[in-house]
């Protein structure tokens, strides 16, 4: 099963395996939305944690989809709202397990949860500046802070976990080996308390928060729409695919 999930003691477990590095299309973008959408809303749910398997986390979009659609773009960006939304404002607490690259939209996943765990071997980027395009930096700037998200988003670099848990947004970077037991130990202390006042302290907490984060996404959405369709984009992003993703 590309996401399958678990459900036991009040803790609900989705796990994401759409491929090795886990590019979502449209539609496992959406099922991945749904998936959360439906453990949240569970009663016997106090807690979700969102896992991977394979070596990425998350590498975001299925670009290549995307490019062949040009017009897809707009689908897209209806896709990752409803998937941020649906982590963000889930009415219980989201825990993040990241292991492996955590690209693009990996990072809008990673950042719209509650806590954040991470494997020493993750690897972390915003790298749309490298196809002619921008987006995320709300996100980023969750996880490092303004300042530094600023060179990140504009060089589209690879941070470390090291580099990222300097930011003070990240709960635990650890052995993958260690990594689920640390994940599962605090999902179980979160189980044992009422759902009622997780559900409150989560609305609260959102509430205070100083980023309006649904706004701000759309937002950059608008920029990254604009980017994509121009020729120098196009172009950059056709480069880019027939290159691999790779760096020269």
């Amino acid at each position: 099963m590309p996401i399958e999930t678990r459900v036991d003691g009040g803790i609900a477990e989705i796990t994401l395996a759409v491929n090795k590095v886990n590019a979502l299309d449209i539609t496992n973008t959406l099922a991945l939305a749904e998936a959360i959408e439906t453990a949240g809303k569970r009663k016997d749910v106090k807690v979700i944690v969102l896992r991977n398997e394979g070596n990425g986390f998350c590498v975001g979009a299925d670009v290549k989809q995307i490019s062949n659609d040009p017009a897809g773009i707009h689908h897209s960006h209806e896709a990752w709202a409803r998937l941020s939304a649906a982590l963000h404002l889930c009415e219980i607490p989201v825990i993040a397990s990241v292991d492996g690259h955590c690209i693009g939209g990996g990072v809008v996943i990673a950042a719209s949860c509650d806590v954040i765990f991470m494997s020493e071997r993750t690897t972390v980027s915003m790298p749309p500046i490298k196809l002619g395009s921008w987006g995320g930096s709300t996100f980023l700037v969750r996880l490092v802070g303004p300042l530094k998200a600023r060179a990140s988003m504009m060089t589209g670099r690879t941070l470390t976990a090291a580099q990222v848990a300097e930011g003070g947004a990240i709960e635990a970077v650890l052995p993958s080996g260690q990594l689920r037991d640390a994940v599962m130990a605090l999902a179980r202390d979160i189980a044992q308390k009422s759902r009622e006042a997780l559900r409150m302290g989560k609305m609260a907490l959102n509430a205070i928060e100083p980023m309006d984060l649904e706004h701000l996404y759309r937002f950059e959405q608008g920029i990254t729409t604009n980017l994509f369709v121009t020729p120098e984009a196009r172009a950059i992003r056709e480069a880019r695919i027939a290159a691999g993703f790779k760096d020269k």
